[in-house]
């Protein structure tokens, strides 16, 4: 664990699960990755990486009272709400070339992440599922076109 420890040390957060997922499989983890990934998790709860309080935030289902009666159908008419959104916002910031603009574009966006995140998980991917599904189609891009969809070292 030190090895992975010093690692984690030296990148953000925000690549922590895709450490912890290549040391699992490094070390014949293939099926186990939870376990590894779960104990990367609670060090850099108890160990903010470089001494920061930067955490890894993953986004979070609308799965609320507010939200429960919401059905697929729905849920993917609101994906495409804030499609619309982010869209709208995007033609403004390529007008005023505003950080202001900028910012909405990315809150936009983000909200279109939460509502995907919302309909991945009333098809029944909880928070480990859908982690498991980006690594998959992390690594699935990362081999397609020669690996060059991603800067060298990204998306390990």
């Amino acid at each position: 664990m030190s090895t992975l420890k010093q690692m984690l040390s030296e990148m953000k957060c925000d690549h922590a699960h895709d450490v912890a997922r290549s040391m699992a499989y490094g070390e014949g983890y293939d099926e186990g990755w939870h376990e590894c990934y779960d104990a990367v998790a609670d060090w850099i709860e108890k160990n903010a990486i470089g001494g920061s309080k930067e955490k890894l935030i993953l986004p979070h289902p609308c799965d609320g009272e507010l939200y429960k009666d919401v059905g697929h159908a729905e849920q993917m008419m609101k994906i495409y709400d804030e499609y619309l959104e982010a869209q709208r916002a995007f033609s403004r910031y390529l007008i005023s070339n505003l950080p202001s603009d900028r910012h909405s574009v990315a809150r936009e966006l983000t909200d279109v992440i939460v509502a995907v995140t919302t309909m991945l998980d009333k098809l029944g991917y909880d928070e480990k599922a859908r982690q498991d599904l980006l690594y998959e189609i992390n690594m699935s891009n990362r081999l397609r076109d020669y690996g060059k969809r991603f800067k060298e070292g990204d998306a390990k």
